[in-house]
């Protein structure tokens, strides 16, 4: 069987070779299978992301963060009203992720998980409900910030070298095909622009233990430190001049470039 097993003892209907358009747990539940861990995924892209190659966390959308408000955040409430800039927010695009309060004489760095919100459209008020109250009324000028939960909207992680947009968040095992869209209100569809709706699929990214993983062209050597390589989605050895995005540890030495070695994933336990 190749379902794993949440925290609660209980397995899940979805294996981590298969997707869905079916949402069975939350956004970024924990799993373990035998000895790997995997966290359950929602994939909303036009883009279909391939097996045992490394995925990111959505990159962080314009205009979503350093945001000015005018008026404070109230102890006690459990809702947000957040003046978006000139760019859209997807139906549920932050559902189990978070807002942060990044500037504010009162209430400065408060962060809060946000339980669900509707479509958006630029430069208007988003409502975003909480799963917990305000604790501290907010004074003067407050700044604020929406992160996406790291498990919602994944996309193959950016080449070494490149500007990092995102940290690594595991790697499919099964091919997450492009999702479909419709140009009217659907059922189980999500509302992506004016005119779209976009239909997730849902599934399992290993995020520790051993892993089939693409590599890149470097020699990658047993025991070093695996970070992102210089192909999308891959694995090269570390060098101490570049950015990192660490993913794990090789289990033995790769001198071929373009195939898959035996990555013991470090991303999360």
């Amino acid at each position: 069987m190749a379902n794993p097993v949440l925290d609660t003892g209980f397995a899940s209907p979805t294996s981590v070779y298969e997707t869905s358009t079916t949402q069975q747990h939350r956004v970024g539940s924990r799993a373990i299978l035998g000895d790997r861990s995997f966290r359950y995924v929602k994939f909303i892209s036009g883009t279909a992301l391939a097996p045992n190659v490394v995925a990111q966390c959505g990159p962080a959308a314009d205009n979503h963060t350093t945001q000015t408000e005018t008026g404070p955040f109230t102890a006690g409430a459990t809702t947000m009203s957040l003046t978006l800039g000139a760019t859209v927010a997807h139906e549920q695009q932050y559902q189990e992720g978070y807002v942060r309060i990044e500037t504010a004489m009162l209430g400065v760095g408060q962060i809060y998980r946000i339980r669900s919100h509707p479509y958006s459209a630029v430069s208007v008020a988003l409502t975003v409900e909480l799963y917990d109250p305000i604790v501290t009324t907010t004074s003067g000028t407050e700044v604020w910030s929406l992160l996406q939960n790291p498990w919602s909207n994944p996309v193959i992680l950016v080449a070494s070298g490149s500007a990092q947009t995102g940290i690594a968040v595991g790697v499919p095992l099964v091919n997450f095909a492009a999702c479909a869209t419709a140009s009217v209100a659907t059922s189980g569809y999500l509302q992506t622009a004016t005119s779209t709706w976009t239909q997730p699929k849902y599934g399992w990214f290993q995020t520790w233990g051993v892993c089939s993983v693409l590599q890149d062209a470097s020699v990658v050597l047993v025991g070093t430190n695996a970070i992102g390589g210089t192909v999308a989605g891959s694995v090269g050895v570390d060098v101490e001049t570049v950015i990192k995005n660490p993913i794990g540890f090789p289990m033995k030495s790769l001198t071929s470039s373009g195939g898959y070695g035996g990555i013991f994933l470090r991303i999360a336990p």
